[in-house]
């Protein structure tokens, strides 16, 4: 069937392409995923006739698939460009498609932006949809808020939507759906940045600005992930040598606090008394050597020599003397 109009639906893996595509066609033959793996292995389209219009929907594969590299399927796509053109097909427009449950663009979500720029090229961006899906999955402020950002943002949409691409809040039903396709279709036929280079200036698939541009990409993302492999053992190899110095340094404290304890006994061990009163002056009462803790009256006459050991106690000989006072013989050893 020869169609009035014909969309290709584009987007990462798992952001809706499939369920958009089915809620218009109720085709039978489209599986919709929930993993991390695209369901859609080729470039396919499907035929659907709305208000007396014909419609050719191209179900694309999903970019960043646990099977397929973006290389792959970027090649796909651009074939199907290049075959679809020279057999007379033209596009009327793209339908990109991204998750607002997504809470921010990745690397992988942004290099695929960037590689539907130079597919589309600046001149197309007129007749390109930029849709978002899961609304129901998130509160709507924050989904307003990814949406502002996606928009204004001149690294995500800005640059599209500031020439001409339009926005739209992709709902999982049918008359969502069907609101998003009649805003292409009115739209004329467009030629493709990515067609021109491979039709017209006899370009192969791989030397597109799209493919470069994904080819590029991908080596940007292995010398990132092998320095930051490098990184990370580095930073792994400082972690193990710190752990080790703190460890050494622990040991020579604890060696250094032995030593110091060891030198304090011996010292100790070795230390001679010369305080004046300890074994010179004697207990009043029981005649025993004073120790280091001592009774002595401060009303007695004989108050230098008047004491008790810690063993007769504070009640002086004299009744009206109040209670002797505790006392002790203090060494200093610096």
């Amino acid at each position: 069937m020869e169609s009035d109009v014909v969309i290709a639906v584009m987007g990462m893996t798992g952001v809706g392409k499939s369920s958009f595509i089915k809620n218009i066609t109720n085709s039978p033959d489209i599986v919709i995923g929930h993993g991390l793996a695209s369901e859609t292995n080729e470039v396919k389209g499907y035929d659907v006739t709305h208000s007396s219009k014909r419609y050719t929907l191209v179900d694309t594969p999903g970019f960043d698939d646990s099977f397929e590299s973006d290389e792959s399927i970027t090649r796909m796509i651009l074939e199907w460009l290049q075959q679809s053109y020279q057999a007379g097909t033209r596009l009327n427009g793209i339908i990109y498609i991204h998750s607002i449950a997504q809470p921010r663009l990745q690397g992988s979500a942004i290099d695929n932006i960037c590689m539907i720029r130079k597919l589309c090229g600046d001149g197309a961006f007129g007749q390109v949809v930029l849709a978002t899906t899961f609304w129901n999955e998130i509160d709507e402020e924050i989904g307003i808020g990814r949406e502002c950002e996606l928009v204004n943002n001149q690294l995500y949409w800005g640059r599209m939507v500031k020439l001409g691409s339009k926005v739209k809040r992709l709902h999982n039903n049918r008359v969502s759906a069907l609101e998003t396709l009649s805003t292409i279709a009115a739209n004329t036929e467009v030629t493709l940045q990515a067609q021109t280079e491979m039709v017209d200036q006899g370009m192969t698939p791989g030397q597109t600005a799209a493919a470069q541009f994904v080819r590029s990409g991908r080596r940007m993302r292995e010398i990132w992930e092998e320095e930051s492999r490098k990184q990370e053992q580095r930073r792994r190899e400082m972690q193990e040598e710190l752990g080790r110095k703190q460890s050494r340094l622990e040991m020579i404290n604890k060696e250094a606090a032995e030593e110091r304890k060891r030198l304090r006994q011996a010292y100790y061990k070795k230390h001679v008394c010369r305080c004046r009163l300890v074994g010179k002056a004697r207990c009043a009462n029981c005649g025993v050597p004073i120790r280091k803790v001592f009774y002595h009256c401060c009303w007695c006459d004989t108050i230098t020599t008047f004491f008790h050991c810690a063993g007769c106690g504070k009640r002086c000989s004299d009744e009206d003397h109040p209670s002797m006072k505790r006392q002790e013989a203090y060494c200093i050893v610096m």
